[in-house]
């Protein structure tokens, strides 16, 4: 399932990555739109997302690719 198609039914509730909580304004074509407790919009690109996990029982956790160790460039 594409991810869009898969977060699309979440937009206005609430998801997490890395343990935070945001709420999901809105799945565009090519990202997320994110805002978190303090009205801050994040966006995630459709590209920087490994995979979602969910659950019935918690919101939808969304799991990151690692970031690459500026180090190794």
């Amino acid at each position: 399932m594409k991810l869009n198609a898969q977060l699309r039914s979440y937009v206005d509730g609430l998801v997490t990555i890395q343990e935070k909580v945001f709420t999901l304004e809105s799945v565009e074509e090519d990202h997320l739109v994110l805002r978190d407790e303090d009205s801050m919009h994040t966006f995630i690109w459709f590209s920087s997302i490994q995979s979602v996990a969910e659950s019935p029982s918690t919101p939808p956790n969304i799991i990151l690719f690692p970031r690459k160790s500026p180090e190794l460039d």
